[in-house]
């Protein structure tokens, strides 16, 4: 069975209790996101006439993945998204 967003968060705040976790991950879960999506964007190829790279597939399916728990988390997941695509 897949977890639904209640089990996602309930699983998080279990393992995140303690509040320099917390602010490692606020610092540092970004700069992953960011610098992932940055050599994701390296491994480029053609699909037809489109040229498409990495990034744009992985940033479709991880908002897939949480449009399926959320639309309010979609929303922002592609905002954030969409705010390191103009970084690169």
């Amino acid at each position: 069975m897949a977890k639904n967003i209640n089990d996602w968060v309930d699983s998080y705040a279990e393992s995140h209790q303690n509040s320099t976790n917390k602010k490692i991950h606020w610092i540092c879960v970004p700069v992953i996101m960011f610098t992932l999506i940055g050599l994701l964007s390296l491994v480029k190829f053609e699909i037809g006439n489109f040229k498409i790279n990495l990034c744009y597939i992985f940033i479709v399916l991880a908002w897939l993945f949480y449009l399926r728990l959320s639309i309010k988390i979609s929303v922002g997941m592609f905002g954030i998204s969409s705010l390191f695509l103009l970084g690169i």
